[in-house]
């Protein structure tokens, strides 16, 4: 009998926000080091915010800009399962210590969103 596989670990970049399509969408500049960076789009992990076009996706999408755009933050990514249907980079970021991801949820703006159940 094999031992439990170990989650991979998370790869870490700096990276700073400058675009928000939605709650829970992001385009983010990822320093990936030695002066190589990659404007990258980012799927929020775990969660699910409202369309864009109810009342509440714009609150979702009015607390993500004022929070994230133009930002420094973490973005933490884990490898066997980098990228959602649509090609974007799944992500949890980091902000001022913060897991951005989940505060979205805390507060509101958000759902939680797991293996393809909302």
């Amino acid at each position: 009998m094999n031992p439990p596989a170990a989650a991979a670990p998370l790869t870490v970049y700096p990276a700073r926000i400058e675009r928000v399509i939605d709650g829970d969408t992001v385009v983010a500049r990822l320093d990936l080091g030695l002066g190589v960076t990659l404007l990258q789009s980012l799927q929020l992990a775990g969660v699910n915010a409202p369309e864009r076009q109810t009342e509440a996706g714009q609150q979702a999408l009015a607390h993500v800009q004022k929070r994230l755009l133009d930002q420094a933050v973490l973005v933490a990514v884990q490898p066997q399962r980098s990228r959602d249907s649509f090609g974007r980079l799944l992500a949890t970021i980091g902000l001022n210590g913060v897991n951005f991801n989940q505060e979205l949820i805390d507060q509101g703006h958000a759902v939680a969103y797991v293996s393809g159940q909302r």
